[in-house]
């Protein structure tokens, strides 16, 4: 059974207006890390085979007036962050302590990633509301990419956030 998006998150008030809901909940080892720290370490967890997936997408979508990415790796923001940085391909939407939410509003679908730590655990929350036709069969299409790539960024992130007194610049 899949986690349930924690009370403690921001986006928990608001999660019903969202049709789709992706919660990973990851065990941390050692001492937990701020969210300066986590939000380093999520910038350096992407697989360099999500930046080609990346491009295809843009090119794919740019006739249809979809907003495209920068490379991920692009003059990303060192700590401390603040909200409305754009952190590679994410706008920072809210920022506490504990937890950093991400995304962005577009024409076909709005999406929020949450990166919540919360006791010894870290939870990673991908929440999709789509607008319209276009946007739901968007996520259709996305879909197997998406497990694909959180699965290989969640195990990225937790490597890095478990080793001992790791630089989690973004590289």
């Amino acid at each position: 059974m899949a986690p349930a998006l924690p009370s403690a998150s921001a986006l928990f008030a608001d999660a019903a207006s969202y049709a789709f809901h992706d919660i990973q909940c990851r065990a941390l080892k050692g001492k937990q890390p701020d969210i300066d720290t986590v939000i380093a370490a999520f910038l350096g967890a992407s697989p360099r085979w999500v930046d080609g997936l990346m491009r295809l997408r843009d090119t794919l979508v740019r006739p249809f007036g979809l907003k495209t990415a920068q490379p991920w790796a692009a003059n990303l923001p060192r700590p401390p962050y603040r909200i409305g940085q754009t952190l590679g391909i994410f706008r920072l939407l809210q920022l506490t302590g504990r937890e950093v939410i991400v995304g962005e509003d577009d024409r076909h679908l709005d999406f929020r990633i949450s990166l919540l730590v919360d006791g010894n655990d870290l939870y990673m929350s991908t929440l999709v509301r789509p607008h319209n036709l276009a946007g739901q069969l968007y996520l259709r299409l996305v879909l197997p990419f998406h497990h694909l790539i959180v699965g290989a960024m969640a195990a990225r992130l937790m490597a890095q956030l478990d080793e001992p007194k790791a630089d989690h610049q973004p590289k």
